[in-house]
C-alpha cells in the first residue's frame, strides 16, 4: 500500500474522531439542556452554572468539543464536568465506550500501516542482498555497481518493492499485453 493511501487513512481516522467527538459533546450539551427543560435540577449544565442560553455560541462549541475529545480520548473529562443524572450518567459509559474502540481503530489503523512499511523496507533490504550476492558471484567493475545500486534505489523509490513483471509473467500474452497497456506500462 502506497503512503498516499495510508496518509489519507490517517487523515481520515482523525476526522472520523474529530465528528464523534464533535456528536458526543454536542449530545451531551443536548442532554443537559433537555433536563433544564424538563425541571431536572441536578443536571451537569446546573450544577456547573453554565449558562447555554446567553452564552456565546462559540464558547459552548468550544467546551462541547473539548469534553468530548478527552471523553472519548481518555474515558474522563478534563474539565469540572461530572453527570449528575442517570441519563448523563449512561451516556457518558456510552461514550467511554466508543472511545476504547476508536482507541482499538486507532491501533489497528496504525499497525497496519507501520506493518505496510516494515515489508517494504524488507523488500528493499532483500533486494539490495540479492544485488550484493551478484556482486560476489560475478566480478563488477565498481562504476558499474554504482549504477547497479543508483538504478535499484530509483526503480525502488517509484515501485515500492512491487514487482509488476513477476506478478505478470504468469499470465498469457494476450492477458499481459491488456494489463500493461491498462496500466500505462
Amino acid at each position: 500500500m502506497g503512503d498516499g493511501v495510508n496518509n489519507i487513512r490517517l487523515i481520515s481516522l482523525v476526522m472520523y474522531i474529530v465528528l464523534v467527538a464533535h456528536v458526543s459533546g454536542c449530545l451531551f450539551y443536548f442532554i443537559g439542556g433537555i433536563e433544564i427543560d424538563y425541571g431536572i435540577a441536578q443536571s451537569w449544565i446546573s450544577i456547573n452554572d453554565y449558562d447555554v442560553v446567553s452564552e456565546d455560541f462559540g464558547e459552548s462549541y468550544s467546551k462541547a468539543l473539548y469534553w468530548g475529545l478527552t471523553t472519548l480520548m481518555s474515558g474522563e473529562s478534563q474539565m469540572d464536568v461530572n453527570p449528575q443524572t442517570p441519563v448523563e450518567r449512561f451516556y457518558i459509559v456510552l461514550i467511554i465506550v466508543i472511545g476504547a474502540i476508536l482507541g482499538a481503530m486507532v491501533i489497528g489503523n496504525l499497525t497496519i500501516i507501520l506493518e505496510a512499511r516494515v515489508q517494504t523496507v524488507k523488500r528493499y533490504r532483500d533486494r539490495l542482498h540479492e544485488i550484493e550476492e551478484l556482486f560476489s558471484l560475478y566480478d563488477v567493475k565498481p562504476e558499474m555497481k554504482a549504477r547497479i545500486k543508483k538504478y535499484t534505489d530509483f526503480e525502488f523509490s517509484v515501485s515500492k518493492g512491487f514487482d509488476f513483471e513477476g506478478v505478470v509473467g504468469v499470465l498469457p500474452y494476450h492477458m499481459k499485453r491488456e494489463l500493461k497497456v491498462q496500466v500505462g506500462r
